[in-house]
């Protein structure tokens, strides 16, 4: 795992079909990414700072994008849908939105223009990325 941390890319697309374990195999990358005590097969060894930080979705090097109407639903096993992407859920009446709006997007810029907190890598996940719409898109682009 070390290893492969030192030549990882800059963006990883992970894609499959519906109901395969997608989400929950993206927060266990993103886990064992920031762990500071990575077990030899590449698993996060759960007891470090950075693995609490984690569990409890208050990792300061992490941040994960979703639309307002997946914040509602049941998180992947281990999440309690909290939003960790900085905003607060809308109190307005009108129906949460199924896409990631640009506003999402442009507050991860604060995020990816300050230092990192711990060991020097910053993970964002935007899932589901076919929810970005055409402006959130554009800005992502952006700030590849």
């Amino acid at each position: 795992m070390q290893q492969m941390r030192e030549r990882l890319p800059h963006a990883i697309l992970f894609h499959g079909p519906a109901g395969i374990g997608k989400a929950d195999f993206i927060e266990t990358f993103a886990q064992a990414l920031l762990c500071e005590n990575v077990q030899l097969d590449g698993h996060a060894c759960g007891a470090c700072a950075s693995c609490g930080w984690f569990v409890q979705h208050n990792h300061p090097d992490y941040r994960r994008v979703r639309p307002e109407a997946l914040e509602d639903d049941p998180a992947p096993e281990g999440e309690e849908g909290a939003s960790t992407d900085g905003e607060k859920k809308s109190k307005s009446t009108k129906a949460p939105s199924k896409e990631i709006k640009i506003e999402q997007i442009r507050n991860l810029a604060d995020f990816m223009n300050i230092s990192t907190h711990r060991q020097g890598l910053r993970v964002v996940v935007l899932y589901p990325a076919e929810a970005l719409n055409m402006p959130a898109s554009n800005a992502l682009l952006k700030t590849l």
